[in-house]
């Protein structure tokens, strides 16, 4: 007998999925509801930033930002890392800097160095119905889906594209760097 967990598809760190709604805590625009001098729920905006994926649909373009390991054993972690992909339109002042970001410069002391370091491109052209052809995951708006088995199903039937595994290493080394491993240098 096999349980959900096993019978899990695959989801790996570097997917793009889509969500129905990715939101922004936003302090000037979430609204709070107390009761007994406490919050107890809080009314959070969407990021309006996040790339739909399609013309016809509300559904957003997300991708996963936890690590492997973490959507391979979810049973203790309360959610899923998933970060929104907004567009980086041909007219943006560093679009092909954003585009090339993703991999790092080695700089003298053999260290990967990232530009942009809060953006990963993503190339979007075949992968959507839509006109965004250049996407950049924005780590600094990361937010947990969860719970984290669902959280894992709904990504995986919603899965649009999987990194090579070139991409997946790059990707992987820039969110790194991004939350400060301290072995990596921005």
């Amino acid at each position: 007998m096999t349980s959900d967990l096993e019978a899990l598809p695959v989801l790996r760190q570097g997917d793009v999925c889509s969500v129905d709604f990715f939101p922004h805590w936003d302090l000037r625009r979430s609204a709070y509801v107390s009761a007994g001098g406490s919050t107890v729920s809080a009314q959070v905006p969407e990021f309006g930033q996040t790339i739909r994926a399609a013309h016809d649909t509300d559904q957003r373009l997300v991708i996963v930002c936890s690590y492997d390991c973490d959507l391979e054993n979810p049973r203790a972690r309360k959610g899923i890392l998933v970060a929104p992909l907004i567009p980086v339109p041909p007219t943006h002042s560093q679009h092909g800097a954003i585009a090339g970001c993703g991999t790092p410069d080695i700089n003298d002391a053999g260290d990967p160095v990232f530009s942009f370091l809060n953006y990963f491109p993503v190339i979007l052209r075949d992968h959507i119905d839509g006109p965004v052809e250049l996407a950049a995951a924005e780590f600094s708006a990361i937010t947990t889906l969860g719970p984290a088995v669902p959280a894992i199903e709904s990504l995986v039937q919603s899965k649009i594209w999987e990194m090579t595994e070139d991409q997946r290493v790059d990707f992987r080394t820039k969110l790194s760097v991004f939350v400060g491993r301290p072995e990596l240098k921005a």
